[in-house]
Parts: C-alpha cells; structure tokens; sequence
C-alpha cells in the first residue's frame, strides 16, 4: 500500500500540475479543483463581463478572495476562503448602478486517495464546498450555496496530466421580497502540461446543466499557466468563455498568487 502511495503521489508533484480553477457563477462556488491534496495560502483577483454592444449594455464585475487550504494528512483536507471586496458596475437604458461590498465567507473539505489507473498514478479527492448564509455585505436577505463533487489526476505521461471533475452544485437566496432556489450538474476536463521545472500550461472544457432551467447553461473553455515565482511561491493567470448556452458572462479571468504551505 505504502508503494502504492509513493507511487501514485507522482501525479501530485508540484502545485503548479493542478488544473486552473474557472467559475461561471456569481461567487465562483462551481469552480473544479484537482484530484490532489494541498496545503496553501493565497489570494485571487477575478474580474468578469456581461457587455451588449455598441450601447455599452451590460455588467462588469471583480473581486477579491482570500483562501487557505490545509493538510491534516494524506487524505484530508480542509479551507476556507473569504471574498474580501466584490466590485460591480451595471448600466442598462434605464438606470446606471455601482456596488461595492464583501462576502461570502465559504468552507470545504475533500477526502483523497492515491491509485494506479493503467499502470499511471492517479490522485482522487471527493469533496463538498458549502457557501454560508449571511456572511455578505447585503443585510436585506440571505443566500448560500453546496457544491458536491469528486475529482481525479492522472499522470498519464511523464509532463502531462489529465484532469477530471464532476459536482451538483445548489443555491438559494432569501429577502423580504420571496425565495428563489436553484440547481445544477457539472463536469470538466482539463490537460496540463509542464514546459519547464517551473512552468505549466493547461486549457480545458467545462458543461453545465440546470442552473438557468431545463437545459444546457453553458459549454465553456478555459486556458492559462501557472508558474513558480521562487521557492514557494507561485502565480497563477486564467481566462475562459463560454461558446453555447444560457450563459450571461461574456468573459471571465482569474489572476491568482500563492505560497505553498506542504
């Protein structure tokens, strides 16, 4: 078993392998994550647009989470992660709004293993995120969100892993003014490529189900690289779009900056 461990942890060599996180929602909750476990601290800076041209139509949006992960052993992990400043600016032919706030506090857990899958390693992680209510600026009502999901990391060459990352993902929201609640299915799949010791690059797909009714919300593709910066500290950059679907964001991008804490 022992060897089998050793083995497997291959395919979590170095954080800079792990797929690059993308949401589509507003929170980001939907994002996949890695088969691996780790332990970090970091910050993102994510910036998203919904824009109807040539008016200028539309809903500009960024924030600023903090987050931290930690390792109890092989097969566990746990975090928490605080959007710290939530920036949005709308402007339609009626009315023209800007809001700054801060929320939501969100929490996670992930149960790991390490196996062989052809012979090659491979790292699974089964894991829930939960968005708590009241944790937002907004004092009007509530809102949270679970996302419920498995995810997996193959080393199926010796500088190329392929990820994978199915969740159902809910949400509600509560004010004076009635409940509104929503669900959806997901899954993705990435391929990372590590060009240098101290540079991958990746690019995948994500489909979603459900979130805007029956039917598909949205086929979107992702790429970007992650680096080390020095020693333990790396940096992250993202970009994505949807190609078909309900989906409302035109655009989306993360920036991202971490120190390893494993």
């Amino acid at each position: 078993m022992a060897a089998a461990d050793e083995t497997a942890a291959q395919a979590c060599e170095d954080h800079i392998d792990d797929p690059l996180p993308m949401g589509w929602r507003e929170s980001g909750i939907d994002a996949p994550r890695s088969g691996c476990l780790h332990a970090d601290v970091g910050a993102d800076l994510s910036g998203r647009a919904l824009i109807d041209t040539p008016d200028f139509y539309g809903t500009l949006g960024g924030d600023l989470t903090l987050r931290v992960r930690i390792t109890d052993s092989d097969h566990f992990e746990w975090g928490f992660a605080l959007r710290a400043l939530d920036a949005v600016f709308v402007q339609n032919a009626v009315l023209t709004v800007d809001e700054l706030g801060y929320g939501p506090i969100s929490a996670h857990a992930a149960l790991g293993g390490r196996h062989t899958l052809g012979g090659k390693p491979l790292a699974r992680a089964f894991y829930a995120r939960l968005e708590a209510p009241f944790t937002r600026s907004r004092l009007d009502g509530s809102s949270g969100a679970l996302q419920l999901g498995a995810a997996g990391t193959w080393l199926v060459a010796e500088f190329v892993r392929l990820h994978g990352h199915a969740s159902a993902l809910g949400w509600y929201a509560s004010s004076n003014g009635g409940r509104d609640g929503r669900a959806a299915v997901g899954s993705s799949i990435d391929v990372s490529v590590r060009l240098y010791g101290w540079l991958s690059v990746s690019g995948g797909a994500d489909v979603q189900l459900g979130w805007y009714g029956v039917g598909l919300d949205h086929v979107a593709v992702r790429a970007g690289a992650h680096w080390r910066v020095k020693g333990l500290w790396r940096t992250q950059l993202v970009a994505g779009l949807p190609l078909a679907g309900a989906e409302r964001t035109d655009v989306a991008f993360s920036l991202g900056v971490r120190r390893d804490l494993d």
